[in-house]
């Protein structure tokens, strides 16, 4: 959905806050940024139908920067961040969700000074800080999280677009969402985040801003405070709901690479081996030999998804790619086979009903037979 460019004040930067059931956390989120060094802010706070006291919280605060929106029914991360691009004016804006919180009372100033003098850049992260439901430093080894600073550390260093890309294909996103200041053009040019993708609208935004010419820096300063709170309350929280999306929808974010040139294939690609001189209309068949050893379930689904549709664009196609690459069909009747729509858990499950009838059967037979 495209943005239409606002006249932006020069040097002001929008500052985007979403909500929902927030009440224990909201001020702090603002306290933080209303803290800031950079004074020339507006404060976008929408607030996603909560039901309890957020909004009676943000209410409150009295400063003539922050302007609230209240949303009548509620409609998700991505709606909201429709909602607040709409309305921002500033050079600049920074996102935050309203249990998180500004790490330091220079962020903004930071990151801003960092897009100036980098004028290469329109796009610049940094590293997080975890905190617990007090707002104490939280440490995340041995827990589910580990997992998400691991990645986020290996994202610290500034890397060049092809590598940016090479890693969110091959790795996922190395990239801390709520650290995100960037330049609005970037939302004037590529329109809002996409409305399908609940866990992972950010991952696909950062890929966007990269196929389209904008360059991304990561600061190494722990520029947010990422709040895990208890009870898998957090939208990035490990349950089965996100983890079903976390594959479904980074099979999906991952077809944008459809999109490249032979070219920019061996760019971003560097260290496939491509038989022969390569063909433009093979790239998607090479994007999903790159994930052929990948241990990551989405990696399987966008495998079977991407030969699926590259199939269905000729009846000419399985021959093609069987001549230019040596797959076959059977090959691609292999990577089907190996989606795994039966995990652990319920192939357990299937196994205890499938006992219970055989145990069923054999006391019947016994009755039947032997009269027991």
């Amino acid at each position: 959905m495209e943005i239409q460019a606002a006249t932006p004040a020069e040097e002001l930067v929008t500052v985007s806050v979403v909500t929902y059931n927030h009440e224990a956390y909201v001020k702090q989120c603002i306290d933080a940024i209303l803290a800031q060094t950079w004074k020339n802010l507006e404060i976008i706070v929408v607030d996603d139908c909560s039901t309890d006291n957020t909004v009676e919280v943000i209410r409150r605060i009295q400063d003539p920067r922050i302007q609230l929106v209240t949303k009548k029914v509620n409609k998700g991360v991505s709606d909201s961040t429709d909602i607040y691009l709409r309305k921002a004016t500033g050079q600049y804006i920074t996102t935050m969700c309203g249990d998180d919180r500004m790490a330091t009372p220079d962020k903004i100033q930071k990151q801003v000074r960092f897009l100036r003098e980098n004028r290469w850049c329109s796009a610049v992260f940094s590293d997080i800080n975890f905190i617990d439901e007090r707002g104490e430093s939280l440490d995340v080894a041995n827990t589910p999280y580990e997992a998400l600073e691991n990645v986020i550390r290996s994202g610290i260093d500034n890397q060049g677009s092809n590598e940016f890309l090479n890693t969110f294909f091959t790795k996922g996103n190395v990239l801390a969402g709520p650290t995100l200041l960037a330049d609005m053009n970037i939302f004037h040019q590529l329109g809002s985040f996409d409305r399908r993708y609940l866990q992972l609208q950010d991952f696909d935004m950062n890929i966007r801003i990269l196929l389209n010419g904008f360059n991304i820096a990561v600061l190494a300063d722990k520029l947010v405070d990422y709040r895990i709170r208890d009870n898998g309350m957090n939208l990035s929280a490990v349950n089965r709901s996100s983890n079903n999306r976390l594959v479904y929808e980074g099979a999906k974010v991952l077809e944008q690479y459809w999109s490249l040139s032979l070219e920019e294939f061996k760019k971003i690609f560097p260290g496939y081996k491509i038989l022969g001189e390569g063909k433009g209309e093979l790239v998607p068949y090479y994007l999903q030999d790159v994930l052929s050893g990948s241990p990551f379930p989405h990696a399987r689904l966008f495998r079977a998804n991407t030969l699926d549709w590259l199939y269905s664009q000729s009846q000419n196609m399985a021959g093609f790619i069987a001549d230019n690459t040596g797959f076959q069909l059977t090959d691609f009747y292999r990577v089907t086979g190996e989606l795994n729509f039966y995990p652990e858990e319920r192939k357990q499950n299937v196994f205890k009903a499938l006992e219970k009838k055989v145990r069923k059967l054999r006391k019947y037979l016994q009755k039947k037979i032997f009269g027991v």
